[in-house]
C-alpha cells in the first residue's frame, strides 16, 4: 500500500498522507462504479428494448401478405 514505505523510513506524516490519498481514491472510483454500472445497465437493456422494437416494425413493414 502506498505510504508504507515512508512509515517504515520514519516519515510518517507522509506515510499516512499518501495511503489516505490512495485510499480515498479508491474509495471514490468505488462509489462511482457503484452508480454507474446499475445506470449503464438500466439504460442498456432500456436501449435494446426500444431497438428490437424498431428491428420489429422494419421487417413488418417488408414482409408481404401471402396471396
Amino acid at each position: 500500500m502506498p505510504g508504507l514505505g515512508y512509515v517504515y523510513a520514519r516519515d510518517a506524516g507522509t506515510g499516512l498522507f499518501f495511503a489516505v490519498s490512495f485510499l480515498s481514491a479508491l474509495l471514490s472510483l468505488v462509489v462511482v462504479g457503484v452508480v454507474l454500472v446499475p445506470g449503464i445497465w438500466l439504460y442498456a437493456a432500456y436501449d435494446a428494448a426500444k431497438a428490437a422494437e424498431r428491428r420489429d416494425r422494419e421487417l413488418s413493414a417488408t414482409v408481404e401478405p401471402a396471396a
